[in-house]
């Protein structure tokens, strides 16, 4: 459902929405797993991996939807991330005098790229930026049994998608304006302190919170997340207990064990909105009549 671009003669403020737009998902999905379960051997174990790729693309538009930091337009996927390219940090008055023209730019602000070379700064130096949703999703899943242990673990994550740490809690260091620690302390305070976060200035005067590439990071990572090892005391077993108790297994687990990703969000799964996946530990004994 897109709004439909309408004449300011029609006498409302508001476009119809229309399911006007049509987009396509192409992709290839991979499974491959191994076993030797059949043999008769000691050690036994059960290993698949799988691998997915999405390619989405939008074929129909009325006309190119900006919302906020993404963009909507034919030959891109769904709200891939749109703005400025950072190019670094201003550090003197020297290096803004010798730069594309950047209104009200002072040292230490953002740096921006001139993409179209006319010299100047404007809304024309924009781009795609990157995916918002992460076109590669990938996973595993590994058993193992050696006698009376056995050992079960999955695991699963994602590559090529960014999100903003403006939505994930990060501000920009505007003058104590919802400064976060993390910018704050990484803050430019002159020459050669920062090449990537800027000062911290009331006001904002050159836009440093305008939507460009300083804001995304990679959502790339790897979460371990199911561990559980067991062991069989079947054997233990004896007497009358025998003959009604037919399974007895002990057992120590953990969910969300870790995750190797390099956002510095609570959780790169996780949007504005979202909570981090709590890490848990348990154990519990398996019975069988």
């Amino acid at each position: 459902m897109v709004q439909v671009p309408i004449l300011s003669t029609a006498g409302v403020d508001n476009s119809p929405y229309q399911n006007a737009g049509a987009c396509t998902n192409t992709g290839i999905e991979l499974t491959l797993g191994y076993s030797n379960a059949v043999n008769k051997q000691p050690l036994t174990y059960d290993v698949s991996v799988n691998w997915t790729y999405n390619k989405n693309n939008v074929t129909e538009i009325p006309a190119p939807i900006v919302n906020g930091f993404s963009r909507v337009e034919v030959g891109h996927s769904i709200n891939e991330w749109y703005g400025y390219v950072q190019d670094g940090i201003f550090q003197t008055k020297e290096e803004i005098a010798s730069s594309p023209l950047q209104p009200n730019a002072a040292p230490g602000d953002i740096k921006f790229k001139d993409l179209n070379d006319d010299k100047v700064i404007d809304s024309n130096d924009q781009q795609f930026l990157g995916h918002a949703f992460s076109p590669h999703n990938f996973g595993g899943n590994i058993s193992l049994a050696y006698k009376n242990f056995d050992l079960s673990a999955n695991f699963y994550g994602q590559i090529g998608g960014y999100n903003s740490m403006d939505a994930s809690g990060f501000a920009i260091t505007r003058g104590g304006e919802q400064t976060s620690a993390w910018m704050y302390l990484q803050r430019w305070t002159g020459p050669g302190t920062s090449n990537y976060v800027p000062r911290t200035v009331a006001g904002d005067p050159n836009d440093n919170y305008r939507r460009s590439s300083f804001w995304l990071r990679s959502t790339d990572f790897v979460r371990l997340q199911n561990v559980q090892i067991g062991y069989n005391l079947d054997k233990l077993l004896y007497g009358e207990a025998s003959h009604v108790i037919k399974k007895l297994r002990f057992y120590i687990a953990a969910q969300n064990l870790f995750c190797i990703n390099t956002y510095p969000g609570s959780d790169p799964e996780q949007g504005i909105a979202g909570y981090p996946i709590p890490r848990s530990f348990y154990a519990g004994i398996n019975i069988g009549f």
